[in-house]
């Protein structure tokens, strides 16, 4: 996966990436990076938040599974069957942060919209604005 960590779909949204996917991946002692058994793409809709988009990933991954599942556990799956990751494609989805939710207006308009997108559900977004009343004298 291009981003292992904490969270992933956050972090692809956060980016405007417009194509994530899942990967079913065997368990090794580094975080998210062991051979890929199988992989499914999506196209990411340029409105969706995390929650919705985390939702429809965890049914993708589901449906992988229960494919899978059937030949990992009559031993017909190994890891041998798998493919290794290329290292220096990943990158590390760090966990958010409930400060990460403010937005930041010297960003762009889509800049934005994706920061919204990512830190939907939580920590949410919000902004802080001060007005001031200038008269004119």
């Amino acid at each position: 996966p291009r981003f292992r960590g904490a969270a992933p779909v956050a972090r692809a949204l956060q980016e405007g990436c417009s194509v994530s996917g899942v990967s079913l991946v065997f368990t090794v002692l580094k975080c998210d990076a062991g051979p890929v058994l199988e992989q499914q793409q999506m196209r990411i809709d340029p409105d969706i938040q995390a929650p919705e988009l985390t939702e429809q990933m965890f049914r993708l991954g589901s449906q992988m599974l229960l494919r899978q599942l059937p030949g990992l556990l009559s031993g017909a799956v190994t890891a041998r069957d798998a493919v290794l990751q290329d290292e220096a494609a990943a990158s590390y989805a760090s966990k958010v942060a409930k400060h990460e939710g403010l937005l930041d207006f010297r960003c762009s308009a889509a800049q934005c919209h994706n920061h919204v997108r990512a830190m939907a559900g939580w920590p949410g977004s919000r902004a802080s604005l001060l007005v001031e009343n200038k008269t004119t004298g």
